[in-house]
């Protein structure tokens, strides 16, 4: 789940519904396409087509199973409007651009593997 870096994890949907329990792994896309952040699919305000929102997010790093979020110079109120310190609802959106290019470079890897992975 994402979270602004000083969100308590107790206090986060994610860690109400594992009742006190600690979390288990997190990815973090921010680390994939070399630490780039490659954009946000969300609504424009006042539209209703999504758009690829790139470099809102300025930084990433997994502690306490959550993804942490940082925004870029600037994307601060833009986060901000998203909910404050829990962005779960918005975990994949947020890094749309990250994960069509992690699934687009897995996948040609698995392609050009031989067959039987030898």
């Amino acid at each position: 789940a994402v979270v602004a870096p000083e969100a308590n994890w107790k206090r986060t949907l994610v860690g109400w519904m594992a009742g006190g329990k600690p979390l288990g792994p997190c990815a973090n896309p921010g680390a994939w396409a070399g630490g780039e952040h490659l954009g946000a699919l969300l609504q424009r305000e006042g539209g209703s087509e999504p758009v690829l929102y790139r470099g809102v997010i300025g930084g990433t790093e997994v502690r306490d199973g959550l993804l942490r979020i940082r925004p870029a110079a600037g994307a601060e109120a833009w986060l901000q409007r998203m909910g404050g310190h829990d962005y779960h609802a918005y975990d994949i959106t947020l890094f749309w651009g990250n994960v069509r290019a992690q699934v687009r470079d897995l996948v040609e890897a698995f392609l050009k593997a031989p067959p039987g992975g030898q």
